[in-house]
């Protein structure tokens, strides 16, 4: 087999090659308040309210295993321009889909977690309040953090007006040590993006080498 000389051009691309690994990320909850007395919009972060004598429980980057991002999806539709047909993109109009897995503490405060946020809908009488009828309720707002591998913040990923959809069940079992963990579902109204260290434009590889 003869020998293929890739000279400088692979040299470049080696030290130019970078991947982004699964595991350099984390995930803050906030309370996103917009019924505020001045017409504002506060954010903190999200602490879960004592209530019956229970301590205020703080969900935690710590409790997330993992998460899917969704991002908007459009569909085409076709459109005439004079004599020409033209394909145009149109929005989805679908709600964004977060899904996470939440892993247990020996406090139980994911299970508190998640019937806070089912208590906003229907609540422990078997009251269904739906979300938008109140406006000073408090919404969740998702924050998803990226790094590189030596710490240094890439993107963050901000999904506005969460509120929780769907929970797996959970199973306890004499004859496993495994952890306990929840995969919720969430769904979003809208998301941002926010860059850090923008890196330099990558060396053009000529073609003819």
């Amino acid at each position: 087999m003869a020998k293929v000389e890739l000279g400088s051009s692979y040299s470049n691309f080696l030290q130019e090659k970078g991947i982004q690994r699964a595991y350099n990320f984390i995930v803050n909850f906030h309370n996103m308040s917009v019924g505020t007395s001045r017409g504002t919009v506060s954010i903190d972060k999200f602490q879960i309210p004592g209530h019956g004598g229970t301590p205020v429980r703080t969900i935690r980057p710590a409790h997330v295993k993992n998460i899917t991002l969704p991002s908007y999806q459009f569909k085409s539709e076709g459109h005439n321009f004079g004599p020409f047909l033209r394909a145009i993109p149109v929005l989805e109009k679908q709600p964004l889909s977060i899904n996470m897995e939440l892993e247990e503490d020996d406090e139980h405060t994911i299970g508190y977690f998640i019937q806070y946020l089912q208590n906003q809908v229907m609540n422990e009488y078997g009251v269904y309040r739906p979300v938008w009828s109140n406006d000073n309720r408090k919404k969740l707002k998702i924050v998803i953090q990226i790094f590189k591998p030596d710490g240094t913040k890439v993107v963050d990923y901000a999904y506005y007006n969460c509120y929780l959809q769907t929970v797996s069940e959970t199973t306890y079992d004499y004859t496993s040590n495994n952890a306990i963990s929840n995969t919720l579902a969430f769904n979003a109204d809208y998301y941002s993006t926010k860059y850090y260290n923008k890196p330099p434009a990558p060396t053009p590889i000529p073609l003819n080498k």
